[in-house]
């Protein structure tokens, strides 16, 4: 699995479980998680961003790295969103990257949406 959100082992567990259970591949499934982590996204508004924060310095913590995907994440970035996550999460400096940050944030919203899928799949 590719992308810039960073998935932990125990994530890439149930997303391969998942997709198995689904009759389809991990990749496939991820592909649909980000499409719909980036439509949530692309409907955040300021006050929502201030909600979603709470649990994103969470998730940075746990999936630093160095890795790319600035670009992509770039192309779709909102900058008062972005503004509203840093100022939360206690970044007033800039130091962690835009994309570390947006790639968090639909960690959050993909496993989410994992979650839902996954009860839906129970039955």
């Amino acid at each position: 699995m590719r992308g810039f959100v960073v998935w932990l082992p125990d994530d890439i567990a149930r997303l391969e479980a998942l997709a198995v259970r689904l009759g389809t591949s991990a990749d496939y499934l991820e592909k649909a998680l980000m499409k719909q982590a980036r439509k949530r996204y692309l409907n955040l508004d300021h006050a929502s961003a201030l909600r979603e924060s709470k649990g994103l310095k969470t998730h940075l913590n746990l999936t630093r790295t160095d890795g790319s995907g600035g670009l992509f994440v770039n192309a779709y970035s909102n900058p008062d969103i972005v503004r509203a996550l840093r100022a939360d999460i206690g970044d007033p400096l800039d130091l962690i990257a835009d994309a570390r940050i947006i790639g968090a944030l639909f960690r959050l919203y993909g496993l989410d949406a994992l979650a839902f899928h996954e009860g839906q799949a129970a039955g």
